[in-house]
This record gives structure tokens, sequence and C-alpha cells, in this order.
């Protein structure tokens, strides 16, 4: 189970999540790779990477909570509701000026309690949310509007400020990643945030609606993704720090790859479900369940793995429970197994095996 792992990215400014994919399979020489939770160009951040058979789980890892980093910009409002946009309505200076007074005088707070907890939310035009196979991206950029859903979303502010231009400098301290190298001259107001999200949240939306609901109009002007489920930026390089490392070991392939796992670049697929239920398997176990057959487990070894009492299973199995455990072989994560009630007693069922059994020979 060589050929797979996770790599966390700090994504660079500028460049598409696919970009990244892209650059890594120029280092890696692999063709089996993906990403987990699109970051818009603009954007930079905890971008989780699967290589190999790892790319097989990033369907278990699109449910992550994530926290990001936001800077927005007071008095403008765009399209797209980020820096990139075509402004669409701006207030007066003077205006701004005195309003900004007002939210630092105690005017923010208030609402703020309105944009946190469970909200509806509409995914904006320029996302890549799919609408008749194509994604609404594509129909902004057409100037064509499309009848979106809302969903709901959990935001919890965990940090906020408001900062004008003059502490910018201070400021870029601690948040340089906020920061375009080009910001506007025309941005003179701010408010940053710091919001942990649920799944499908856009931060741009966010935005967008609180400046509506302050009056003042806001866009994103900087956003970094600073946590994504277990994963947050520590380690976490850019690719082009990767390009050099790549440099580094003569272009080679098995190179790169060993010092990206010596560095701890290249982390197990394991990383990724560290507070999920977990079951270690045996040769036998793991040899039968890459052989597409399914394990029993009894209920002790069920209400172990959940960290239940077994009494809490009750004394027959239940024929509606359910439950996701992952599977580890040699402290490897071999798969992601459904937990179902059998007859007497329970069972595991593959969702998806991340090895052959080939590859046990070789673990």
């Amino acid at each position: 189970m060589q050929d797979q792992g996770l790599i966390i990215i700090n994504k660079d400014l500028g460049i598409s999540s696919f970009a990244v994919v892209a650059r890594l399979r120029k280092i890696l020489r692999l063709k089996r790779i993906g990403h987990a939770g699109t970051l818009d160009p603009f954007a930079t951040g905890v971008l989780p990477v699967a290589i190999g058979r790892a790319t097989g789980a990033i369907q278990f890892m699109q449910d992550y909570d994530k926290t990001y980093a936001v800077l927005a910009s007071l008095g403008t409002r765009t399209d797209s509701g980020d820096r990139e946009g075509q402004v669409l309505a701006q207030i007066p200076p003077e205006d701004l000026a005195l309003a900004f007074e007002d939210l630092k005088a105690g005017g923010l707070a208030n609402i703020l309690k309105a944009h946190q907890g469970l909200l509806d939310q509409v995914p904006p035009m320029y996302s890549a949310l799919k609408y008749q196979g194509r994604p609404l991206y594509a129909y902004a950029r057409e100037g064509q509007e499309v009848e979106r859903a809302s969903r709901q979303i959990q935001v919890q502010i965990e940090d906020w400020d408001l900062l004008d231009r003059s502490q910018l400098p201070s400021f870029a301290l601690q948040h340089r990643e906020l920061l375009p190298p080009d910001l506007s001259p025309s941005a003179t107001h701010f408010f940053y945030a710091r919001l942990k999200v649920s799944k499908g949240t856009y931060i741009r939306s966010w935005i967008d609606d609180l400046g509506e609901d302050l009056g003042l109009h806001a866009y994103c002007e900087g956003l970094c993704r600073v946590q994504c489920g277990p994963f947050n930026l520590d380690r976490a390089p850019t690719t082009e720090e990767l390009f050099d490392l790549w440099r580094s070991c003569g272009q080679d392939v098995q190179a790169t790859s060993d010092q990206m796992r010596a560095l701890g670049l290249l982390r197990p697929l394991a990383a990724g479900f560290p507070d999920w239920p977990q079951k270690s398997l045996n040769f036998d176990q793991a040899l039968a369940l890459t052989q597409g057959k399914t394990l029993e487990i009894s209920r002790e070894e069920l209400a172990t793995c959940l960290g239940w009492s077994v009494h809490e299973l009750g004394p027959l199995p239940d024929p509606n429970f359910s439950a996701r455990v992952v599977l580890t072989y040699r402290d490897q994560m071999l798969a992601m197994a459904q937990v179902l009630a059998g007859p007497q007693d329970y069972y595991l069922k593959s969702i998806r095996v991340f090895a052959s059994h080939e590859d046990l020979s070789i673990t």
C-alpha cells in the first residue's frame, strides 16, 4: 500500500485546485490524484490531496468542517463576491467612513448574531456547483442567472475585527496570507473574521449577505482556509516548495516520494480519519476483505470499536443499525466499511477497499 497517501497542500494564490493536482502529477508521475474541498484561485490554504488508491477516500472527506480566515473590503459589492468580480455597487467614501465609526462603536455585534448558527444560504452563481451538467460559473460568465435552491449551513464566528487601511501593516504580521500583493487603492475599510463552517458553505456569499445587512456592501479581499477536517497549515507545503524538493532529488520520482514520507509531507490515509471508529484486521481477515467477502464482528468487538458498552447494542442485532468503520491492517488504512445487522450478529461490508490482495504480501 505504498502508492497511496495524503498530501496537505498550502494552495498558492492565483491558481486553481485543478492546477495543484496537475503540478503534483508532474512531480509524482501518477495519474490517480484528486483533491477534497475545492478552493477558488484567489483563495489560499489547506487543500487535502489524495494520491493513488487513496483517491477512493475523497468521497468520505467531503463532509469535513472547515475553518477560514477572511478579510472583507467594505463599501463595494461585486458580482462574484470577491475582488476579481465586476463592481455592482459602491457607497460614497464619506458615508463609508461615518458608517464604519458606528460599527466600531458597537453596531456590528448584533448584526453578526444573525449571521451565525444554522443559516439558509443560496449558492452563488460564481461557483462550481452544477446545473444541468454545467458549473454555475459557466452560466454566470455568459450573463445568465439560474434558479438555485437554498441550503442549510452552520457557521460559527470564532474571531472578528474591524480595521482601516492604516492598520494593515500590523495586521499583515499575523495574516499576510489575507493581503493580496495588489490590494485595491480604493479599499479603505475592512472586516476580518475567522469562521468555522459546515460542508457546502460559501464564504463569499456569507460576506456578501453580511455587507447587504450592514447597508455597506462587502466582498472578499482575501480568503485562507486554515483548517479542513483534521488538517491545518502545519507542515503544509506549497506546490512551489514541492517542486524545490523534487529538483533537489534530481527530479527522481521515487527519491522525491521517499523524501516526502521522511519529512511527513506524504501522510498515511488513516490520518484523514483520526476520530472515526477503527478496527484492526489480521492477515486472513484483510485478505478476505480484499477478495470482496464480508466479515463477522461480534457485539463485544463492535462495542469496543464504537467506544460503547455492549449493553448499548441491545441483546439482539438491530436491523436498522448502521455505522461506518475504518478497517486497518498493520496500522495502515485498508478499507472503509459499513457495519450492518445480520440475523444473529453484526457483520462488516466494505464500501471502498484501498489495497489489493497482492499489496498485503508486500506490506
